[in-house]
């Protein structure tokens, strides 16, 4: 029962660690989003919520990675701490490494999007854009149906010019 005790009490301060550590993860994305809503503000862009949705998705796609290496992580403290009561082996610290570490990279792709310049993500939107015409150019009827918009675009451009 003392062992049950001891344990409890070691993941009861990992639980404050993680909480602060997910917290931390959330602030990151939230920088991220302020970042992009005073990029779109300075281009004049019109601030939608498709922004806002993506960034629900993000945080849900990053915080079930984060729930799925904690319970791995709950796992291998686990196992430490057991190994650490029969073996007495004091070095080993109970640590959610996996959790610290999904953060961190979290945190760096995070970082990188804010310091991403405009044109960049234009740039990745383009390629992104010519990556589905192509696709769909595959496709016969799709192809037809292209060709008719972009003609019906340059029409519409060449009566305005």
């Amino acid at each position: 029962m003392d062992i049950l005790i001891d344990f409890l009490k070691i993941m009861s301060f990992k639980a404050l660690i993680l909480a602060v550590v997910y917290t931390l993860v959330l602030v990151l994305i939230f920088l991220d989003l302020w970042s992009g809503v005073r990029k779109a503000k300075q281009k004049h862009e019109y601030i939608s919520s498709y922004g806002f949705r993506k960034t629900i998705n993000k945080i849900a796609r990053y915080f079930n990675v984060l729930f799925a290496v904690t319970v791995i992580d709950v796992m291998q403290m686990l196992a430490i701490f057991e190994i650490k009561q029969n073996a007495a082996m004091s070095l080993i610290p109970v640590l959610p490494l996996f959790t610290f570490l999904a953060a961190i990279f979290i945190g760096i792709i995070e970082i990188k999007s804010i310091y991403e310049k405009t044109e960049q993500k234009d740039k990745a939107k383009a390629e992104e854009a010519a990556r589905i015409i192509n696709e769909a150019l595959k496709n016969k009827d799709a192809k037809d149906v292209i060709i008719n918009i972009l003609n019906a675009i340059k029409i519409d451009n060449d009566g305005k010019s």
